[in-house]
């Protein structure tokens, strides 16, 4: 097949007919044209998305009219740490390999193409926009949140006790690049302090934490491990069914095996910054009810907190390692910081002091 082309703007009518008649569709049709709509997309910080309206001639080709196709983005900077991540091999595999089968609702893909090398990919999916995104709230953003922390623990059962898990060689465990993380973030902690901390506070437990980083990277990773989405933003997440409260979830790049609150953190990372101590609370309380009631056994409240804990503190790591090779200036770099900001430096503060003396 030819190169897989770089962008959106070199997709062509041939090179789109070859991909498709590779994965068996098109046998009593043909693409006859397609033109890119962007409409209410907005690309992620590792990726860019564009919606693709087409044209067939001819009998079913058993594909919509309507799809959106994903490349690594155009943003150096962003690429970059992308690929170095395998984030864009990754989510290839995930969808050709896995898709419904995680246990979750998740796009259709109808057509995927990597290169060797993993710099060069193409996602073709199922475009969502008739259901209700996450990010625009719902009348009550409180059931919003209890419905994801009660499918996320049937999501993590399905997985809690496979072994097979470890099978998928091309899914990281959560302490891939433990030290690669702790010199970045070290490197990025004082663009943080001065961008998103003020004169008055102490921030010397998110310094002392940075020697830590590869320890929490690692107890993130012991059993029981589950499949994890990893990147559980309101962004990636959209709603089904009549009632709008089944989840449909999307951008799969980040996922890895690992302790189960990995996910929740994700999800709550970027609402604690607006949001109390209790109801952050009741809400990790109900996904830890969620896992019960899913028939998991022998893992108590307190690990479930404290992995959550963990968690957070790897989510803000994670995030604010970008700011070593993205400048906070770049649309990239100003992303990281307005999730981050979400979360808060104050919030990032507290979980390491709560943690620091078991991890001392």
């Amino acid at each position: 097949m030819q190169q897989i082309p770089q962008s959106i703007t070199a997709l062509t009518t041939e090179w789109l007919t070859l991909l498709f008649k590779k994965h068996g569709y098109l046998e009593t049709s043909r693409l006859v044209s397609f033109h890119v709509d962007r409409t209410g997309l907005i690309s992620g910080f590792f990726g860019d998305i564009a919606r693709l309206k087409m044209v067939f001639e001819g009998a079913n080709s058993g594909l919509p009219s309507v799809m959106l196709a994903k490349f690594p983005t155009e943003e150096q900077g962003a690429y970059g740490i992308g690929l170095e991540r395998g984030y864009y091999e990754r989510e290839a595999r995930f969808y050709t390999e896995l898709g419904d089968a995680c246990g979750i609702r998740v796009p259709k893909c109808y057509a995927s193409a990597v290169s060797q090398d993993g710099r060069s990919s193409l996602l073709l999916l199922e475009d969502l926009s008739l259901y209700r995104p996450a990010s625009v709230s719902s009348d009550s953003p409180c059931a919003d949140a209890i419905s994801v922390m009660a499918e996320l623990g049937e999501f993590h059962a399905k997985s809690w006790a496979e072994t097979n898990i470890d099978d998928l060689t091309w899914l990281p465990g959560t302490s891939a690049g433990a030290d690669r993380f702790k010199n970045d973030f070290g490197v990025a902690w004082q663009i943080l302090c001065e961008i998103l901390g003020d004169d008055q506070s102490n921030y010397s437990s998110g310094r002392k934490i940075i020697e830590y980083i590869p320890k929490i990277k690692h107890l993130l990773e012991q059993p029981p491990r589950v499949f994890l989405h990893a990147d559980l933003r309101d962004e990636n997440i959209f709603f089904d069914d009549d009632q709008y409260t089944k989840m449909i979830v999307i951008d799969w790049q980040h996922c890895r095996k690992g302790r189960s609150p990995f996910d929740v953190a994700t999800y709550m990372f970027g609402r604690v910054g607006t949001m109390d101590i209790e109801d952050e609370g009741l809400l990790i309380d109900r996904y830890y009810r969620s896992l019960l009631e899913a028939g998991i056994q022998g893992y108590s409240p307190t690990d479930c907190m404290r992995d959550y804990y963990l968690a957070m503190v790897d989510r803000f790591v994670n995030v604010g390692s970008t700011l070593a090779k993205v400048s906070p200036d770049s649309d990239g770099g100003k992303t990281a910081l307005e999730y981050l900001a979400r979360c808060g430096l104050g919030n990032f503060i507290r979980y390491s002091e709560l943690l620091l003396p078991s991890l001392e």
